[in-house]
């Protein structure tokens, strides 16, 4: 069984991404995800990309699921997340650049740029945590989604309250 998922959005696009936008979905070449709030997600997005906690992506790599690579990403976090949640300890992200096909692959993009992935996969995510994130069952036949799943229980994990340079990189 196949998932649709829309992560929680926590940010932007930084200045520092690198995107052609005559292709649809746009493609990135370079990315940096400005961070402007974060609930806890291991997964999170801004159209066109995903990022993903760095220990969630080495567990689906050693796992051998399909369909994504690991690449660099500069997350820097806005003024308004250092007003806001200027403790707030963030883990190291990479970004979850997908490359499978959707309902074919573990991990699989749909034509407009949409994450879906397999029900194992889901649950190493969901072991992650991604409380805030939405979710659909993907019907491949037609590529789009069946009804509504309810995401069992998840709440956000709490996180240690040190705080992070503004920007690093992580791969």
């Amino acid at each position: 069984m196949y998932y649709t998922l829309e992560p929680d959005v926590a940010g932007w696009l930084g200045e520092m991404t690198e995107m052609d936008t005559t292709t649809w979905p746009e493609t990135v070449h370079r990315l940096e995800y400005e961070m402007a709030g974060w609930r806890g997600d291991c997964l999170l997005a801004a159209h066109p990309v995903h990022i993903l906690e760095a220990a969630a992506a080495r567990e689906l790599a050693s796992r051998k699921f399909g369909g994504f690579e690991r690449r660099d990403v500069t997350v820097s976090l806005s003024d308004q997340f250092l007003q806001l949640q200027p403790d707030v300890h963030l883990p190291e992200f990479i970004w979850l650049h997908v490359t499978g096909v959707a309902g074919v692959d573990d991990l699989g993009a749909q034509r407009n740029g949409g994450l879906v992935v397999s029900g194992d996969v889901l649950a190493v995510l969901h072991k992650h945590g991604m409380a805030n994130c939405e979710l659909v069952e993907f019907a491949a036949a037609t590529g789009c989604c069946r009804a509504a799943v309810n995401s069992p229980g998840i709440s956000p994990q709490p996180r240690p309250t040190s705080r992070r340079p503004a920007t690093f990189t992580s791969r």
